[in-house]
């Protein structure tokens, strides 16, 4: 327990420095870090007086806990869990009132890094495992809420990686994944001021939610579900204004993805459940797809697919259950053709082309379970084509047998031609 001010000019890196340097003056205070692993792994600021006010890198520690007191980081970087070395301790953080500036969290082994409350980082953020043998290097609870930018250079994929990555900062921020699996599972962007540019892969997601700000994802491939991911996990995806450029709807286990309102995704959409033992149900509200729907293997669910993109478009199928809500074309220009059948299994389910053309492309669509539904083409750019055998009037045997459903509805200028 120290009063007074602290100075690390050097100091041992091994794993069993494990003292807790407690800061408890009625003064302010300094602690001056000059080696990176000179101070003691465990760091409790409980203050009586005074500012602590740290300088330097303070790299390797194990356990924050702020109790009481003020505390000024401005120019630190403070490093958690271990790096260079084979070490398994826990690392637990309860940061109370510390803003921190720039945080990264290492791991070599196997640290299982817990957050209480929310981590509050007004610098940068970097997720590095270190090497091969490292497991997590990503908190399994809690909140961390940057400010500046972040990096995953390496990091853990393991099913516990559970935190919260709220980006709340008030000017452009960066994320960038250099591996797929070395972000928190959860997602947040609510920030103030600037845009949240995302790069790279990020995989194994749980959750994406957007608050306020505008976020950019050009060149992006978003992954939500995976072979991470603990049995049952519920997937939640309130994706306000965000536009995913491509996305993945995956299913390691038995994995429920729900949609609130309209998930936009600008690029490719691709549905797979890895294996016929799990599945991948998608529920509630409309994913809105501008580039192809590549559909590999799924469990059903009810959501609404749109193709809303301006340019060609593609289907492509291999197994599974499609959702059964409703399926709508419409597209400003461009085609949206089948590249194989496309089975709306739903009972009564419909199909709506509003805008643009759908080219059956010698595939068959059958709408609704046992034909039972409706098609409708509706508007004067709206079109269905057949691709050859296209009858008089509206029966739903046309298209040489490969339009199957109940009723077929063409109105207010929609064509089905050859």
């Amino acid at each position: 327990a120290v009063a007074g001010n602290v100075t690390a000019t050097a100091g041992g890196m091994g794993q069993f420095c494990g003292a807790t340097l407690l800061l408890n003056g009625s003064s302010n205070q300094t602690l001056t870090s000059v080696a990176a692993g000179g101070i003691p792994r465990n760091i409790a600021v409980n203050s009586t007086g005074g500012t602590v006010t740290f300088s330097g890198t303070v790299s390797q520690i194990m356990s924050w806990t702020h109790t009481a007191g003020a505390v000024s980081l401005a120019g630190t970087t403070v490093n958690f869990g271990r790096a260079g070395a084979t070490y398994t301790a826990p690392v637990m953080i309860d940061a109370g009132a510390t803003v921190f500036n720039d945080v990264g969290f290492y791991a070599t082994n196997s640290n299982a890094e817990t957050i209480v409350g929310t981590l509050n980082v007004g610098g940068n953020l970097t997720f590095n495992q270190d090497n091969a043998l490292g497991t997590s290097s990503c908190p399994a609870s809690g909140t961390i809420a940057v400010k500046g930018n972040v990096t995953a250079t390496a990091g853990g994929v393991g099913p516990n990686c559970n935190a919260t990555l709220l980006l709340n900062g008030s000017s452009n921020q960066t994320v960038t994944s250099v591996v797929a699996g070395g972000i928190p599972r959860n997602i947040e962007v609510n920030s103030t001021g600037g845009t949240v540019t995302f790069s790279g892969t990020i995989s194994y997601l749980k959750s994406w939610t957007h608050t306020a700000g505008t976020a950019s994802l050009a060149g992006t491939t978003i992954n939500f579900g995976g072979n991470a991911m603990a049995y049952g996990v519920a997937i939640t995806i309130n994706a306000g204004a965000t536009v995913f450029n491509n996305v993945g709807l995956l299913a390691q286990n038995v994995n429920t993805e729900t949609i609130v309102g309209t998930m936009n995704v600008g690029g490719t959409l691709t549905v797979d459940q890895r294996t016929d033992v799990y599945t991948t149900t998608i529920n509630t509200g409309t994913i809105a797809v501008q580039g192809d729907l590549v559909f590999l293997s799924g469990g059903g669910g009810n959501a609404a697919i749109t193709f809303n993109g301006s340019g060609a478009q593609a289907f492509s199928y291999t197994t599974g259950t499609l959702p059964t809500g409703t399926f709508t074309v419409n597209k400003s220009s461009g085609t949206l053709t089948l590249n194989n059948n496309m089975t709306l299994a739903g009972a009564s389910q419909a199909f709506t082309i509003s805008q643009g053309t759908l080219a059956l492309n010698g595939q068959t669509l059958q709408v609704g379970s046992a034909n039972s539904g409706t098609m409708t083409v509706t508007g004067g750019s709206s079109v269905l084509q057949c691709g050859g055998g296209c009858g008089a009037g509206t029966a739903c045997g046309q298209c040489t047998g490969k339009l199957l459903c109940n009723t077929l509805s063409v109105n207010s200028g929609g064509t089905v031609s050859p």
